[in-house]
Parts: C-alpha cells; structure tokens; sequence
C-alpha cells in the first residue's frame, strides 16, 4: 500500500538549505543502521524552474558528506557519484584524487567503486528538463541506472519522463515564496515513510 505522508519545512536561505541536507542525510543514515545498505532509494524533486532543485540536492551531497564537485546534469542528463556506504559517508572527510576515463574527480575519502564491497553505493543525480520525448531516454540505457540494489537516485523533473520511471520513494516538492522556499517532503513507499520517520 502506498504511503502518503506530508512534511512541510521552511527554508529562509542557504544556511537553513545545507541543514535541511544535513538533516535528511542522517535520516538515511538511520535507515541504513537498521536494513543496511539503505540502497533502491528514489527521489523525485518537482518545483517550478529556479526553485532551486539542484541546489537542495548539493545540500544533501554535504550532508552525506561528499566534498567533491558536485555538477548539474541538465546537459549531461546525469551525473553518477560513488560512495563506500550511508553508514560511513557521514563520518569520513578524507580527500583524495579519483581518475576514471581520463577525468579527475575529487571524491571523499570513502570513495569506492560499486562491486567492491558489500556497502559499495552509487548515487545517480538526473536532470530531465530537456527531455522533449521520454523515448529520448533510451539511448542512456535509463533502466540500468535502477537495477543496481546499491542505489539512490535523485531524479529532477521527474513528470517529463514519469512514463518510464520507476515510482519515488519521497517526493521533494519545493516552492518559491517571497522569502526562501518552502519544502513539502511526500512519502510515497515504506522507505519514503521511515525516512520521514527518521527525519522527525
């Protein structure tokens, strides 16, 4: 049965923003204390353009404990990050230099690539504001980036390609008002339910 759920917060400004990602990071964290790894979490982030999807997503990056840059995918589609596990990003901040296909990244200490260890966690961040035709999807291979059971996903503009996305766990829906943004938090799943149980 789907879980409905609804957490509404206000954000004056950035400062409030990065804790909201603190915060909801160690919600995850909870979560993977008890049904480690916390993997095949789903959110969607909705919002009118410049709400700031990409910035409360670099909030929660933070707050996961990632020091690395952190881009947007509005070009790329997606942008994919590995990390060890939940339970070890929020308490490492070594720095250390990655090379993958010729392009260095700076990843935290616990960086780890997927298959390496039983923790070994991606987080995909997609962009879909460009999307004219969800069919257009097709050439990334969009249903791998989901197969992995090591996964969370934050999945902006998620209504232009609902068509072949999997349901979210938490919906993120931001609004602009006159003084910072309000977020409302909507579970979707069990998952959604006990990070939102966490959050509390």
């Amino acid at each position: 049965m789907k879980q409905h759920r609804t957490l509404h917060l206000h954000l004056p400004d950035e400062n409030a923003t990065l804790a909201f990602g603190k915060r909801l990071a160690h919600a995850m964290d909870k979560i993977a204390e008890k049904t480690a790894p916390a993997s095949n979490i789903i959110f969607y982030l909705t919002g009118e353009l410049g709400a700031g999807k990409t910035t409360l997503v670099r909030s929660i990056f933070r707050g996961l404990g990632y020091e690395g840059v952190i881009k947007s995918p509005t070009y790329t589609l997606v942008e994919s990050y590995q990390l060890n596990s939940i339970n070890s990003i929020t308490k490492t901040a070594e720095t250390e230099k990655t090379t993958k296909a010729s392009e260095t990244t700076e990843m935290t200490g616990i960086t780890k690539i997927v298959g390496d260890g039983d923790g070994a966690l991606t987080i995909h961040h997609f962009d879909f504001y460009r999307i004219q035709d969800p069919k257009e999807l097709e050439f990334i291979g969009l249903a791998e980036y989901f197969n992995n059971k090591h996964t969370i996903c934050f999945i902006e503009w998620p209504e232009r390609a609902a068509e072949v996305l999997p349901p979210p766990d938490l919906i993120l829906k931001i609004t602009i008002l006159d003084e910072g943004r309000e977020i409302e938090m909507i579970s979707e799943s069990q998952k959604g339910e006990n990070i939102l149980e966490g959050f509390l």
